[in-house]
């Protein structure tokens, strides 16, 4: 078989008969050949393989990065108690399977499910670090926004500047649910890996995801 992305059967072997080898042989010993046509990949494709990612049938759970019968040397990891286990992410009735990992799983797009929320209740981020790292930075960011009420120091639930994506999930806590203690953010969220990629692909992959679970104010 030949494989081709223009020419079609009839033209291939038009040309091999017509050819110097071939046009003084017998019409019988001529080749023919079958011709597989291919075309190149087009955005279709590409949407198609990013909707099998969430929609396809295989899924995987995000899991802790320690078993709970072991015991870890140094510091105990904060996410491992925060990972859902499970291996879908439902917003706004709409569900996608998950590809998973564990809390060290690096170049990811992840979702943060608030626990207090009926609906609306998922934000979907990426990181190039490890869940956990991820995850630490969003509890550190909800602890200085804490440390700062309660010092009244130029006092913003923003934090200061622009809200940054670190700064979403704990803002999110103080404004919408009025928490002001230190244990709510372990206790009010949950976290999944929908997927890894490449460092390059990972804002293209969150932001499929952000449509998909349509987790953008004011939906998310």
């Amino acid at each position: 078989a030949v494989v081709s992305t223009q020419s079609t059967g009839d033209e291939i072997n038009n040309l091999v008969s017509n050819s110097r080898t071939w046009n003084r042989t017998s019409p019988a010993k001529v080749p023919t050949f079958r011709v597989v046509t291919r075309r190149a990949p087009n955005l279709k494709d590409t949407l198609f393989k990013r909707k099998k990612l969430a929609l396809g049938s295989e899924s995987k759970t995000t899991d802790p990065c320690t078993a709970p019968d072991v015991k870890k040397r140094g510091r105990p990891c904060m996410t491992c108690k925060l990972v859902s286990g499970t291996s879908s992410v439902t917003n706004n009735s709409i569900t996608v399977k998950t590809q998973g990992g564990n809390c060290k799983t690096r170049n990811i797009v992840y979702a943060a499910s608030c626990k207090l929320c009926s609906k609306n209740s998922v934000y979907v981020g990426k990181s190039v670090c490890s869940l956990s790292q991820r995850v630490n930075g969003h509890r550190s960011k909800y602890y200085n926004l804490l440390e700062s009420f309660r010092n009244n120091d130029h006092f913003s639930p923003h934090g200061p500047g622009d809200c940054d994506d670190e700064n979403v999930l704990g803002a999110h806590l103080f404004t919408v649910h009025n928490k002001r203690s230190f244990p709510d953010f372990n206790e009010n969220f949950t976290f999944d890996i929908l997927c890894t990629t490449s460092p390059e692909s990972l804002r293209k992959s969150e932001q499929f995801f952000i449509d998909k679970l349509k987790s953008l104010y004011p939906l998310g």
